[in-house]
């Protein structure tokens, strides 16, 4: 998720601890922690050809959690003292679980058993960017202040994060019919091996969902409105894998790092070497045609090297997200 929805839940948890716990330090280190994680960006930008690769893997694992968690703990104890290393340790812990809760909800995935895998594990319910989320915990965030009465900044927290509870169900219940319309698809094209299904929030969610299934080679993608039963197809996209220079780059260690982090890869061979996206990346409404994770490699002699990371930094993908969420135009299926 985006760093201010990250920042608004550990205001909105540490304003909500019990009486005994809460304190201004308890607020900076839970709001502290639910940053922190993403100090992943630093290999993102020290290794731009690889950034996806190595974003929600090290920080966000069970393992990096809490070794952050105890450095935490111990960061908050040498500069507060009013509680015991334990409890700065554990509001740690729930600043992290809470950063590591709100990705697991976006398609990007965490690593959360890294480094015994390299398997990601999500749950998408939600844009990388949902206004609704972001606005009812800056609604509890604000509205004791809004009201003049610092005092009921437990309650507004509390109240805001079972608001969030209430839309996250939601947004799971919807996402059930969106998914009855995208399997109802598949299954209708004889696949070896059963039907393969991927859901993705659309922006819009949980209003608005691209299913993605395939079809032999090609990748069909279907944009679903699940209150409504609404489908709208969208092109559909071959891709090659087996092709002998894109298996060749597939064979290579950074090609089966990119094959295990992608879900509906799109792999060709042009010219000028192999390419390969992902297609829940590619979203409708931002014109279907721009991915922040796409991958290039070239042939020299024997060796097959990776040239460009389409999105080259975290910070990158961000600036370019914004412009593109500016230029979607109602227009759009």
């Amino acid at each position: 998720m985006d760093p201010v929805t990250h920042a608004l839940s550990g205001v909105c948890i540490s304003r909500a601890l019990p009486r005994k716990v809460r304190g201004r330090d308890a607020t900076i280190v839970v709001i502290a922690a639910a940053l922190i994680a993403d100090i992943d960006v630093a290999w993102s930008l020290a290794e731009p050809a690889t950034a996806a690769l190595n974003r929600h893997m090290v920080t966000h694992s069970l393992v990096g959690l809490a070794g952050l968690a105890v450095v935490g703990g111990v960061a908050a104890r040498l500069a507060f003292r009013r509680l015991s290393l334990p409890a700065y340790t554990a509001l740690a812990g729930v600043g992290l679980a809470a950063h590591v809760g709100l990705d697991l909800i976006n398609a990007f995935g965490v690593g959360l058993f890294y480094p015994f895998s390299h398997v990601r594990f999500e749950l998408p319910l939600v844009f990388i960017v949902d206004i609704v989320l972001m606005g009812l915990l800056l609604a509890g965030a604000v509205w004791p202040w809004a009201r003049g009465d610092p005092g009921a900044k437990a309650a507004a927290s509390r109240w805001a994060l079972g608001l969030v509870g209430v839309y996250l169900a939601a947004c799971l219940g919807l996402r059930i019919s969106a998914a009855e319309v995208v399997t109802a698809r598949a299954s209708a094209v004889p696949q070896d091996g059963g039907a393969w299904t991927y859901l993705v929030p659309e922006l819009g969610a949980p209003l608005r969902w691209k299913g993605i299934y395939r079809d032999g080679a090609v990748f069909r993608q279907i944009l679903v409105r699940p209150l409504t039963g609404g489908a709208v197809e969208l092109s559909a996209v071959g891709s090659f894998p087996e092709e002998p220079s894109v298996a060749a780059v597939r064979a290579t260690p950074t090609g089966r790092r990119i094959d295990l982090f992608l879900k509906a890869p799109v792999w060709r061979a042009d010219k000028d070497g192999v390419a390969v996206y992902d297609l829940r990346f590619r979203f409708a409404t931002l014109g279907n045609d721009w991915d922040p994770f796409g991958f290039r490699f070239q042939r020299k002699g024997n060796a097959v090297i990776l040239v460009r990371d389409d999105a080259g930094t975290y910070l990158g993908f961000w600036l370019q997200a914004l412009l593109r969420l500016g230029d979607a135009s109602a227009s759009q299926p």
